[in-house]
């Protein structure tokens, strides 16, 4: 509902205004709220969906079709990407879309082979470091610096932490203040934030990027020029980008939740992260077969740091955190109360 509103709220103004892009054409915005009402319908309806199926103990056939799918599909784009000649660092061109829509991808396969394997029995904690290679690799030849880090996350999580600490981090105050300092406190005090050498090491010798990074300290100073015009509810879905144009001169703001922060307002990234929290305050002792999960949300707020990966698919797949029991590659393990149609 507050999607909707901040776009029928802002057409006006978004349409007076006068925005160039690098080639000299209008840049325009959202035009209308239908199509957030169907975005907005269709999450919806998805999440009920997932709830459905973990009821119904068909989680596992719904992630092994997801899989297979994304599978057959990755195959075709990774080929297209790594045969791609990355020139200054342009970021279109690729088979589905830009380097991040195919970066995501990979990471979002390994996320839900994992949520098969939670356990990384016998072969398959071998496939997942294939996938997560093939994530690195990709991410690299791609010059997609954000989602090496979100891989290295993603490594870190699953093969260094253990025991208690899986249960600390499957809480919902360590993932709301990991989200704080990530996107919150790095975007006021980035400068504060670089400053340490190895810090300053990790970005030049291991990301190969400028101590700018890639000009982003200078789109979060004046982004900020943009917080007085609209801030409880945004200047609408799909606006984002025109109202960075303005103010910055890039496509977005570079930072995960000050992105959805223009688009929603403080009432909307309040919502949004309310239902993460919720998510995560259900989880309580099935930390063990909803980690993988887990792992996918810290890893994109890792990359929301720099990035705007809070989409609705990232929100959807944050859904199965529902998980009641841990799934195997044989079958789920839930249990259906429901009766067998005869």
């Amino acid at each position: 509902m507050v999607s909707i509103l901040s776009v029928e709220k802002n057409i006006d103004y978004i349409n007076s205004l006068n925005v160039l892009d690098n080639e000299g054409f209008y840049i325009t915005g959202q035009q209308s709220a239908k199509s957030v009402v169907y975005s907005s319908i269709g999450l919806v309806m998805s999440a009920l969906f997932i709830e459905r199926l973990v009821k119904w103990g068909k989680v596992n056939l719904l992630l092994k079709t997801l899989l297979v799918c994304i599978g057959i599909l990755l195959i075709f784009v990774d080929i297209d990407a790594l045969q791609h000649i990355v020139i200054n660092d342009d970021i279109e061109g690729y088979l589905i879309g830009n380097k991040f829509n195919v970066c995501y991808l990979n990471l979002y396969f390994c996320a839900i082979y994992y949520m098969l394997h939670p356990k990384l029995d016998g072969f398959s904690k071998y496939w997942l470091l294939v996938f997560l290679a093939i994530l690195v690799i990709v991410s690299a030849h791609t010059q997609c610096s954000t989602t090496i880090v979100g891989a290295l996350t993603f490594i870190v999580l699953v093969f260094l932490v253990h025991g208690r600490f899986k249960k600390t981090l499957s809480r919902p105050v360590p993932m709301l203040i990991a989200l704080l300092v990530c996107d919150v406190a790095f975007f006021f005090f980035s400068t504060w934030f670089l400053q340490f050498d190895f810090i300053q090491d990790f970005i030049v010798n291991v990301l190969h990027e400028d101590m700018t990074l890639t000009g982003r300290l200078g789109i979060y100073l004046n982004i900020q020029d943009a917080f007085d015009e609209s801030p409880w509810i945004g200047y609408g879905i799909g606006n984002s980008g025109i109202i960075s144009r303005m103010y910055t001169g890039a496509y977005d703001a570079q930072n995960g939740m000050v992105d959805m922060f223009l688009q929603v307002g403080i009432v909307g990234c309040l919502l949004y992260v309310f239902i993460l929290f919720m998510l995560f305050k259900q989880i309580r002792d099935r930390y063990e077969c909803v980690f993988p999960t887990v792992v996918l949300v810290y890893s994109v707020i890792i990359i929301s740091m720099v990035e705007i990966p809070f989409k609705h698919v990232f929100l959807l797949l944050s859904f199965f955190l529902l998980i009641k029991e841990s799934l195997n590659s044989k079958g789920d393990t839930v249990t259906s109360h429901f009766p067998k149609l005869k």
